[in-house]
């Protein structure tokens, strides 16, 4: 296998790993939601419909696909990092391999080396042999005659000799260098051969790994499509609970309004009745009723002083102040005296002529809501889009305008 080769084999590893990572994070992060927590939209439904719930059977395969779910979510995170740990492995035997290859490639330059010296050594060993040999014997006499002495001659013989040993030994000592650098070579050639195998096992890992993770993750869909399928079962269970709930509610404020009204007539008590139903958002209301009244203000009416009063009761509680009860008391402190009632608040502002759109609210009118054809909610507006009301689920607090269904206008009841 090539360097480049081997490069190549090493991202492709590595995209597969992250690619299988990036995936798996993306589903715990999609995990997280079904552990204890919900969708967002099943998240409002939930809160909306507070204290209410889905059937025991329903909550039960519920936890029992979640629990799975986290299972397969875990199972994804383990496979990764097994994935992690055999690629750092791959990378390690693959740089281990480079290395060995350039130590190849670095011995036979310098094998090369020595076999360019040896030719060269060998080659002026050779031209002094042959030297030698066509001078014969004269070059010998050459020695005696030019010799002063025994000794000189002695000496002459001796570094003549000892010239051809040292070319010899020259020769010698570059071949014993080739020899030991092919023996090297020969020794990292076998290791090449074996870390070769070794990171062709090693990507077969990773490769095994990257298929069970996928197979984890294909398997972690399916549950996540269950999980899914039994929220919104249980949300729809619970939406129908608390539906049942209201329109019980409803009905049983329907009966205690009429009591409430048959018990006014026969006493000449005006009560907040008005013959209607009281709503999950407010105080009694239904049709026009002639038992209010509303005065006080007339041209001094300053509805900003209105505004301020009902930001006093910022976080009073519903049992405290209804909705027709807030808006009642806010004008009250502010010396208007206006029915306690939802349904005689908005027909004392229809009488007055006063009733607009939201485009023409000025802060401090009355906002009305009504559902069935009646007036079923009430609120104070204080501009900007806003309104302060009462509302049994927070009290009175500040809402968006069409916080609810059903506005219809709103206006001065001056």
């Amino acid at each position: 296998m090539t360097k480049a080769e081997t490069e190549t084999q090493v991202r492709g590893c590595t995209r597969r790993g992250f690619v299988a990572a990036a995936a798996a994070a993306s589903l715990a992060a999609a995990g997280a939601l079904f552990s204890g927590r919900l969708f967002p939209g099943a998240a409002s439904a939930a809160r909306a419909d507070e204290g209410f719930s889905a059937s025991a059977e329903t909550e039960a395969a519920l936890a029992d696909a979640q629990a799975r779910y986290q299972a397969a979510l875990a199972q994804i995170d383990y496979l990764n990092g097994q994935v992690f740990d055999a690629e750092a492995r791959y990378t390690e035997i693959t740089d281990q391999l480079n290395a060995t290859i350039a130590q190849i490639d670095e011995l036979q330059a310098s094998i090369a080396q020595k076999q360019a010296e040896l030719e060269d050594a060998q080659e002026v060993l050779a031209e002094r042999v042959a030297a030698s040999y066509r001078a014969g014997k004269g070059n010998m006499l050459d020695i005696l005659l030019g010799a002063t002495d025994f000794n000189d001659f002695i000496s002459r013989v001796y570094y003549a000799n000892k010239v051809s040993d040292a070319d010899a030994q020259a020769i010698q000592d570059v071949k014993d260098i080739k020899a030991s650098l092919e023996a090297d070579e020969a020794a990292l050639q076998e290791q090449r051969v074996q870390q070769e195998q070794l990171q062709a096992e090693q990507a077969a890992q990773v490769e095994t790994l990257n298929a069970q993770v996928a197979e984890a993750e294909s398997y972690a869909n399916s549950l996540d499509g269950e999980v899914q399928a039994l929220i919104a079962q249980r949300d729809a269970e619970i939406a129908a609970a608390a539906e049942a709930a209201r329109i019980a509610a409803e009905q049983e404020a329907a009966r205690q309004a009429a009591e409430q009204a048959a018990a006014a007539a026969g006493s000449g008590d005006a009560g907040d009745t008005g013959g209607g139903y009281v709503d999950a958002g407010g105080s009694s209301s239904g049709g026009s009723s002639s038992g209010g009244s509303s005065s006080g203000g007339g041209s001094g009416y300053q509805p900003a002083s209105v505004v301020s009063a009902a930001y006093n009761y910022i976080g009073t509680p519903y049992s405290v102040l209804d909705c027709s009860g807030l808006t009642s008391t806010a004008y009250a402190d502010c010396g208007y005296s206006i029915y306690h009632q939802s349904g005689v608040q908005y027909n004392t502002v229809v009488s007055k002529g006063n009733l607009v759109g939201a485009d023409g609210l000025v802060a401090g009118n009355l906002v009305f809501y009504a559902r069935g054809g009646s007036i079923y909610h009430v609120g104070i507006y204080i501009g900007g889009g806003m309104i302060i009301d009462s509302i049994p689920s927070g009290g009175v607090q500040v809402r968006d305008l069409y916080f609810c269904d059903g506005f219809c206008g709103g206006g001065s009841p001056l």
